[in-house]
């Protein structure tokens, strides 16, 4: 049986990671809009800085 090695290319690796940051930092402000739309008119600058801080705390 023949053993295959794969061929790492960099620009696939540089790309899974660009494209792990952009939904990194999509999902926040995201987030933040959802739980804000679903709370009272005066909550919701409340509501979008709690999901701010939930995410700078981990």
């Amino acid at each position: 049986m023949e053993v295959r090695f794969v061929k790492i290319v960099l620009a696939d690796n540089v790309w899974i990671l660009v494209a792990t940051a952009l939904v990194f930092l999509m999902s926040i402000p995201g987030l933040a809009l959802f739980y804000g739309g679903l709370t009272r008119t005066k909550n919701v600058l409340n509501t979008i800085m709690m999901v701010f801080s939930a995410f700078a705390l981990v």
